[in-house]
């Protein structure tokens, strides 16, 4: 019987990765039976992942609950990237921050050398950057949840930016206040797909198509 909820992971990626996190999970002694775990194949966050610790306030020992969110979009652009790095990362994270709040005490440097050592003890390999890989682009799953498409004068992928979609964004683009650093051009609000580059077009159609999925499996 598995330790780890998953209900929405319906690709052998996904199911490798909910696999990997209840294996690493098991081999540190993690206290299963104080906490439940449910890992959420998620296809709108634009962070690689995030977790969430929810403690029993009633409970004298420490128990609870813990969600872990996984990037659906960044696992299936670069599966061993996230295999590697990103699961031994979020992982980290909530063996550092059990050690501590068992301590009764809260983390005061997220990524500082605690961190860095659990991240090594579940892969030895992997990557210490606390921003996560250089490989991952959020901008379609930007502007598939409703930021502004925008371009300037940069050619092809470099032109084009998600713009947040609130009152004072809209207002800097219409009075031509956003200006792009590298060829000093105004952003502009871009509705026309084909002048988008089509790479951020598929990731789209990749990311509803999996989410379509999602729904068809419950």
């Amino acid at each position: 019987m598995s330790n780890v909820v998953c209900v929405n992971a319906v690709h052998p990626i996904e199911s490798h990765a909910v696999s990997l996190i209840e294996r690493a999970l098991k081999k540190y002694k993690f206290p299963f039976s104080r906490f439940g775990v449910e890992v959420n194949i998620d296809f709108k966050i634009k962070d690689f992942a995030k977790h969430n610790i929810v403690l029993d306030p009633e409970s004298r020992s420490l128990q609870g609950s813990i969600r872990i969110d996984i990037n659906g979009l960044f696992l299936h652009q670069y599966p061993s990237i996230y295999f590697n790095n990103c699961i031994p990362h979020e992982l980290a994270h909530i063996f550092h921050e059990l050690t501590f709040e068992k301590k009764g005490m809260d983390v005061d440097y997220p990524h500082g050398i605690e961190w860095q050592q659990w991240v090594k003890k579940i892969n030895s390999s992997a990557d210490l950057s606390s921003s996560g890989p250089a490989e991952f682009d959020n901008r379609s799953i930007c502007w598939n949840y409703g930021g502004l498409p925008t371009t300037c004068n940069c050619d092809g992928e470099f032109g084009f930016r998600v713009q947040p979609n609130n009152k004072n964004w809209i207002k800097k683009l219409k009075e031509k206040m956003a200006i792009c650093k590298t060829c000093n051009a105004p952003y502009t609000i871009q509705k026309d797909n084909t002048l988008i580059p089509q790479r951020f077009i598929k990731e789209v159609e990749f990311i509803n198509d999996r989410i379509c999925k999602q729904a068809s499996h419950e």
